[in-house]
């Protein structure tokens, strides 16, 4: 349930300012703030007050190429992995990998909870505003959000209810009516109950 993004940079970085656009965006924008907690078996939202934020910095300059390169790669499938902590957070964090002076490599990684495909752009486009704000050291031209994700929660819930949820379920069930099923030959017949218990066949394609 990652979304992990990260860019490869030729030029020499600027801690202060990851950490100073990490600590904005995440000012910027609750839902990025937010955990969630069971309470009497149903999920709640809980919303954390902005606090500084920093980069995890792996400084890697002291290593071999070729050992750097192996240690990079170990650190980008952690990231991949990381195990989230739904429950107390924070659901979006980011690490350097410093190579040289003029080569490191970003990774922002968020928990899918908190963010989708379109989150990606919005992130990445405001994370270079702060940036390049705070290295040239010239004030945000970014306005304060008039709502947060979760008034637009509310409003489409309340949108989405009584005639109109009707209308759109009743639309998808027509659609959706008299499909055939889908019977692809397998070595096995399918058990009755999922296992997901899968395998992994790698495969070239030149």
């Amino acid at each position: 349930y990652n979304l992990l993004m990260t860019a490869r940079i030729t030029n020499e970085i600027d801690h202060s300012a990851l950490d100073f656009a990490l600590t904005e965006i995440m000012t910027r924008h609750e839902v990025l703030r937010t955990t969630f907690v069971a309470i009497n078996g149903e999920p709640r939202q809980r919303f954390s007050p902005p606090q500084p934020q920093k980069f995890i910095h792996h400084d890697l300059t002291t290593l071999e190429a070729i050992d750097q390169q192996e240690i990079e790669e170990l650190l980008l499938r952690d990231e991949a992995l990381y195990r989230f902590d739904l429950t107390n957070g924070p659901l979006l964090r980011g690490s350097c990998i410093q190579l040289n002076e003029n080569h490191s490599v970003l990774m922002m990684n968020m928990h899918h909870i908190v963010s989708d495909g379109w989150s990606i752009g919005i992130i990445i486009h405001e994370f270079l505003h702060f940036y390049e704000a705070y290295v040239n050291q010239t004030e945000s031209t970014l306005v304060d959000l008039p709502i947060q994700y979760a008034d637009f929660a509310v409003w489409q819930k309340q949108w989405l209810s009584g005639d109109r949820l009707q209308s759109q379920t009743d639309y998808w069930r027509r659609h959706l009516a008299n499909l055939s099923i889908l019977n692809l030959p397998t070595d096995h017949p399918r058990p009755s109950v999922q296992s997901y218990a899968g395998k992994r066949h790698p495969l070239v394609i030149g």
